[in-house]
């Protein structure tokens, strides 16, 4: 039996993708100049668009990041408005879980 894979957080992915980034621009800065023109030419076009993607990824994460924030403060502002009801919601959710849990333990 396999364990399960843990899985790469944002932090990790970011990491993993800044490295590589960096590889394939030092990959392009060491390919030969003396290939033509036509070489030249499929580089400059790489770089573009991997300057387009770098772009389009970052404004992807500052949008998901923004989206995260306007639901923490909802969430914060809920729980501050209702804080019975957010208790007790959180309460009927530990049970459900402590029953599941209960009920997957049992069946081994």
């Amino acid at each position: 039996m396999s364990s399960p894979r843990p899985t790469p957080t944002k932090d990790i992915l970011l990491d993993e993708f800044n490295v590589l980034v960096a590889d394939t621009a030092q990959l392009l800065k060491t390919v030969p100049s003396s290939a033509g023109d036509r070489l030249n030419a499929g580089q400059a076009a790489f770089e573009t668009a991997l300057a387009d993607t770098i772009a389009r990824l970052a404004r992807i994460r500052d949008e998901s990041m923004d989206q995260v924030r306007a639901a923490a403060r909802a969430t914060d502002r809920y729980a501050h408005a209702n804080p019975w009801r957010t208790a007790g919601m959180a309460a009927a959710f530990a049970g459900v879980a402590g029953l599941l849990a209960g009920v997957m333990f049992r069946r081994r």
